[in-house]
C-alpha cells in the first residue's frame, strides 16, 4: 500500500508536539481505552474505533517500534486491511480523546442499495471479530458472521440506525468474506482461514496485547 504523503493536519501536528514527558499520560490514555475496549456493553462498532485507538498508542509507545503518530496509526489501519484515510480518522479519534477526553461514537449509515459492508466502521468490526474468532479457534464458518450481526449488540445498533433488514444469510456472509479476501478451505469441511496474517497484522497483535 503506498505510503501516506499527505500535508499534516492541526491534529497529527498537535500530536507530533507531544514527547517523552507525556508519555505517562499516555500510558495512562492507552489503559483507559484499554478498558473501555473490552466493555462488552459497549457498542461494537464504537468498541473498534477504540480498538484502533489502543493499538496506535502501545505502538507509539513501544521502544520496539519507535513509530511516528503517522507510522504507528498507518500500520493499524492496513493491519485491519484499511488504508491511509483511516489512519488520519484514527489520529483525529486520538487527538480529541487526549485533548477533551470525548470518545468516538458512530452511526451506522449506508445508502440505498448500498452493503452493510459499505459502512467502513461497520466491516472493520467484523474484521476484528473474525480474527478474534480464528486466532481462538484457527478457522471459523460463515455462521459466525450470521451469528455477529444477530447479536445483541449489533441488532441494537442496526435499529438505531434504521436499518430495516437487520438479519443476514449464511449465503450474504459468504459473499462478504469474498469481498473481504478472505480464503475458504474446503478441506476444513467448509471452514475459512485467516488469509491476513501478513507481518504488520502480527506486529499489530504483539503491541496490542502487551
Amino acid at each position: 500500500m503506498a505510503p501516506d504523503r499527505s500535508p499534516e493536519s492541526a491534529a497529527e501536528r498537535a500530536l507530533n508536539r507531544l514527547h517523552h514527558q507525556d508519555f505517562v499520560a499516555l500510558r495512562r490514555a492507552a489503559a483507559q481505552l484499554s478498558v473501555l475496549s473490552k466493555d462488552k456493553k459497549a457498542d461494537v462498532v464504537f468498541r473498534t474505533r477504540l480498538v484502533s485507538m489502543h493499538g496506535t498508542l502501545n505502538i507509539y509507545l513501544s521502544s520496539a517500534f519507535n513509530y511516528t503518530w503517522r507510522q504507528a496509526s498507518t500500520l493499524i489501519a492496513h493491519s485491519q486491511g484499511l488504508g491511509n484515510h483511516h489512519a488520519r480518522r484514527i489520529r483525529d479519534w486520538l487527538h480529541t480523546f487526549l485533548s477533551t477526553r470525548k470518545l468516538p461514537v458512530h452511526i451506522i449509515s449506508v445508502n440505498d442499495g448500498d452493503s452493510l459492508l459499505d459502512d467502513e466502521d461497520f466491516a472493520l468490526a467484523i474484521k476484528l471479530h473474525l480474527q478474534t474468532v480464528c486466532a481462538k479457534n484457527k478457522h471459523f464458518r460463515a455462521q459466525d458472521i450470521v451469528d455477529f450481526v444477530a447479536s445483541a449488540g449489533m441488532q441494537e445498533r442496526l435499529e438505531t440506525a434504521g436499518i430495516q433488514k437487520r438479519s443476514i444469510s449464511v449465503r450474504t456472509a459468504r459473499r462478504w468474506l469474498k469481498r473481504m479476501d478472505w480464503r475458504f478451505g474446503a478441506r476444513k469441511n467448509g471452514m475459512y482461514v485467516d488469509g491476513h496474517e501478513r507481518e504488520d497484522v502480527v506486529a499489530y497483535r504483539a503491541a496490542f496485547v502487551k
